[in-house]
């Protein structure tokens, strides 16, 4: 095994090439922290031709960190605690003193690319040879000095950031918002620069939130947020302060503030009077308690461009002054309030912030999504069996939020080998009430809902409203009664189907007030045929004691590749709807990869 106090020799080439960079000179050589388990490097930066700054001096002291299995590993770059960088600029993590036992700061700045974010070596141009690459980090780093002196971080197009507001230790809570441009439209239009926000708890997991509401003091209603099925199960009641200020509460050059009295000054240079808000302040939160304040203010998309929609940062507001709290000079409650808030109460709590993310629908699945064609559908899934699961967690997955779910079976033990549920929903309620709470979990937008028994139902108003019928039973029976039904106006009526030991995937689409099921079996036939002379020749997978009860033969695997291609398929027949039209997809003979067999 490999010590690694004593530096490799891919480390000590990638350090002896920095004796030929001028402008780095090595202030203590290759040391190993046992604590951080990374090598250090401490080394002075003096970048030629360097502009003179408030915040940058012509020579500063850092320290490179290493991970031991160089030339791989993470490459870090710290503001020493001794001739380091104080400030914190764009690019760069908040430069804190950080821990008393490191001899550098906090403020890792970014020397790689915009693409090396994405985790792949093969996207950037960084070197991955000992030789080159702390060679490569350091002159980045220069370049990064250079152009954080001339205010060059950020270019006018560049994708938009704030600073980092470091969360309190002691706050656990994420609070959600719902912020889009749409809403942002509405905010432009409201005068008022505080209000009360309704806060929601996750029904299963106290420390997520949602701003459900925003009102005026006097209870005014000014946004509606909507959220999902399972958020509306949560608990309502608790109510918050929300300010909202012109622009970024950010210190110069590019840092978040850390006490109540940087984040005042912060305010301050916004162009909004701290005393102002504090004044509107109700009495009744003036109680002895903490409360949840969010700040509030408008943002870009990218660097240069106007403001598109509203962003929001929480704090823990500590109590406020009450009843005689007042300083001396000032008589009455109010103005002596908020005096004594500024200059005692706040400037003597420590700010708590809490973290927030916007989880509007275009901001929580811009990771991957389907098309809009697909996602403002509203689908009725018939059967909520093993291929049915897997399609509806793609679909909401995917962005398509408003789903119904209807089947008349409860779940069994023997379903969880090819099923999204689990043994806490087995035999106690059906498998489309079990599936639609599982699916409101996965997204704070998700509106599922289920309805129980056969198709059609009792009540076929509950299911007249969707714009795509998706079966996924492979029952004959089903397939007729869905042909019979005949709905108020057209809809996308697609049937899916395994064949045996999920070698196939048999997707029929079209579109009208009632399913083609002649047009369907005519083209299905054929294939049919010979899925059942294969069922013949093999001996079928048999479930309990009794009467012999065979089980159609497919493995998880299987069902979940073609749960996939189905999906991709769906989204491209929601983008063009057509004539009647059966696609058939088939695996190799090593079940790895899929073709496409028909389309017509």
């Amino acid at each position: 095994m490999t010590d690694v106090r004593e530096p490799t020799e891919d480390l000590r080439l990638g350090r002896r090439t920095l004796d030929t960079v001028e402008s780095c000179r090595i202030i203590e050589d290759l040391r190993w922290f046992e604590h951080q388990g990374v090598w250090g490097l401490h080394v002075r930066l003096s970048p030629p031709e360097l502009p003179s700054t408030p915040w940058i001096p012509a020579s500063t002291d850092w320290f490179v960190t290493i991970e031991p299995d160089y030339p791989f590993g993470k490459i870090g770059f710290f503001p020493a605690k001794n001739g380091g960088l104080t400030s914190t600029f764009p690019h760069q993590r908040r430069n804190g003193s950080g821990p008393e036992d490191y001899p550098w700061r906090s403020g890792n700045i970014c020397t790689d690319t915009v693409l090396r974010a994405l985790h792949r070596h093969g996207f950037d141009e960084e070197p991955r040879s000992s030789q080159e690459r702390i060679r490569w980090h350091v002159l980045r780093a220069m370049a990064w000095l250079n152009a954080a002196a001339r205010g060059e971080l950020v270019h006018d197009g560049d994708f938009y950031e704030l600073p980092v507001y470091p969360r309190s230790s002691k706050v656990r809570s994420i609070i959600g918002f719902g912020e889009s441009r749409e809403t942002f439209q509405r905010w432009q239009e409201i005068p008022l620069t505080a209000g009360l926000v309704h806060l929601v708890r996750h029904p299963r997991n106290e420390w997520l939130i949602v701003a459900s509401r925003f009102t005026a003091f006097q209870g005014e209603l000014l946004l509606d947020v909507p959220w999902g099925a399972e958020f509306s199960q949560g608990k309502d009641g608790e109510v918050g302060i929300w300010f909202r200020i012109a622009e970024a509460p950010v210190l110069l050059p590019w840092q978040a503030p850390a006490t109540w009295r940087e984040l005042w000054t912060a305010v301050q240079s916004a162009g909004t009077n701290p005393g102002s808000l504090l004044r509107q302040v109700p009495k009744r939160f003036r109680d002895a308690l903490q409360h949840t304040l969010l700040i509030g203010f408008p943002i870009p998309r990218r660097f240069g461009e106007p403001p598109e929609r509203m962003h929001w940062l929480g704090a823990v507001l500590p109590p406020l002054s009450r009843g005689e709290e007042t300083v001396d000079g000032f008589r009455g409650p109010k103005g002596g309030w908020v005096i004594r808030d500024r200059r005692v109460v706040l400037d003597q709590s420590q700010l708590e912030w809490i973290g927030t993310e916007n989880w509007a629908e275009d901001e929580i699945s811009t990771r991957g999504r389907f098309s809009t064609e697909l996602r403002s559908r509203s689908i009725l899934l018939i059967g909520a069996g093993a291929l049915g699961s897997a399609i509806a967690e793609l679909l909401m997955r995917g962005g398509v939020y408003r789903i119904k779910i209807l089947d008349q079976d409860v779940l069994q033990a023997g379903n969880l080998v090819r099923h999204s549920l689990t043994l806490a929903d087995v035999g106690s309620k059906g498998k489309a009430k079990a599936l639609a709470d599982w699916l409101n979990q996965l997204n704070p937008h998700a509106r599922v809902d289920s309805v129980e028994g056969w198709f059609p139902p009792d009540n076929a108003e509950s299911i007249a409203d969707v714009d795509l019928v998706l079966d996924c039973t492979a029952d004959d029976d089903l397939l007729a009664r869905l042909a019979n039904f005949s709905w108020p106006e057209k809809k996308d009526l697609v049937s899916l189907s395994l064949g045996p030991y999920a070698k196939r995937l048999y997707l029929f689409a079209a579109r009208g007030e009632r399913f083609p099921r002649q047009i369907m079996l005519e083209r299905l036939q054929p294939w049919l045929l010979e899925d059942r002379e294969k069922l013949r020749e093999d001996d079928l997978p048999w479930e309990s004691i009794g009467c012999w009860s065979p089980i159609f033969p497919a493995r998880v695997d299987g069902i979940r590749l073609f749960a996939a291609i189905a999906v991709k398929a769906l989204d491209r027949w929601a983008q063009n709807p057509g004539e009647p039209r059966l696609q058939v997809f088939e695996t190799d003979e090593e079940g790895t990869s899929v073709r496409q067999v028909l389309n017509g």
